[in-house]
């Protein structure tokens, strides 16, 4: 059984809070893993996953900090730089986890607010089963 997705933020978004989650498009979404309305990709089978996922944001005065949660507990993380004037600043992290049949992994800001995250392919999030167990 085939489980990947591939995702990204088709509209930018403006304003997020610590916590929440960003809520990306899926482009490929084999096993139907990922949910587009929460942003959550579940594990269907016991296994090792690889993610990987990009922010990018246009606000020069702060940077944006996202963390991969992995069942609500933070793994890795990326801060991008505060972003030049009409440009943009952008981070990126990767990781492989064991995890459980009905395990949820999400892509979430880990600052007090974030501003300003751009769309248009800069800011993804992909997955998929490396080896069920």
């Amino acid at each position: 059984m085939a489980m990947a997705f591939s995702s990204r933020l088709r509209q930018d978004l403006h304003s997020l809070d610590e916590g929440q989650p960003i809520k990306f498009t899926a482009d490929l979404n084999e096993g139907k893993v990922y949910s587009n309305g929460t942003g959550t990709f579940t594990a269907l089978l016991d296994g090792l996953y690889s993610f990987s996922f990009s922010v990018a944001h246009k606000n020069p005065g702060k940077p944006v900090s996202v963390h991969l949660k992995i069942n609500d507990v933070e793994n890795v993380g990326a801060t991008t730089d505060k972003a030049a004037p009409t440009q943009c600043s952008q981070a990126s992290n990767h990781a492989v986890v064991k995890m459980m049949a009905g395990d949820t992994a999400q892509v979430v800001i880990s600052n007090q607010q974030a501003e300003d995250i751009a769309a248009n392919g800069f800011t993804s999030f992909s997955g998929f089963l490396l080896n069920k167990q």
